[in-house]
């Protein structure tokens, strides 16, 4: 009678077989998943450009700095899943932070436009030439002086006035 008919293995392939099974068990447990983030930079008009950026999970211990190539783009591979923050700072640009969730293997696309930042400028205004002091004038009534610019001519033409 042969052993297969009765539900029984021949006794010498038995533990070759156990051990295959250990050993897939053991390599599966040793793998976690792993997915990945592809992100693409472009500004208000839909340009494309260059920015930094930091993509950060603390629960997984994750923390990864990195500078978008010249197409404004970057791939973040190799990540557990789990919930992550992407921040995008660029020059001129407001800093600007999404969340992300990668929960399969299919790569998780975002494509960020940051709003403009503030424009900060400094103007230092400096006199061509120095700026006339005003002529002063008497009123009749001699009580105070009051700073009125005025030509020398109109002030002469009255003969009550002290020029002084």
């Amino acid at each position: 009678m042969n052993g297969f008919q009765l539900g029984f293995e021949p006794e010498r392939r038995r533990p070759l077989r156990v051990l295959a099974i250990l050993l897939a068990a053991f390599a599966l447990r040793g793998q976690t998943p792993h997915g990945e983030i592809r992100v693409q930079i472009k500004d208000p008009s839909g340009a494309i450009m260059a920015a930094s950026g930091e993509l950060e999970s603390l629960p997984l211990g994750v923390q990864r700095s990195f500078q978008t190539n010249a197409q404004g783009s970057y791939t973040l591979g190799n990540l557990p899943y789990g919930h992550y923050r992407l921040e995008i700072s660029a020059p001129g640009f407001a800093t600007q932070s999404v969340w992300i969730d990668v929960h399969s293997q299919i790569p998780v696309a975002r494509t960020i436009t940051p709003a403009l930042g503030p424009e900060t400028s400094k103007v230092d205004v400096v006199p061509r030439r120095r700026v006339p002091e005003p002529t002063f004038r008497l009123t009749k009534s001699r009580r105070r002086f009051r700073p009125r610019p005025r030509p020398i001519s109109k002030i002469a033409a009255h003969s009550n006035w002290a020029i002084s």
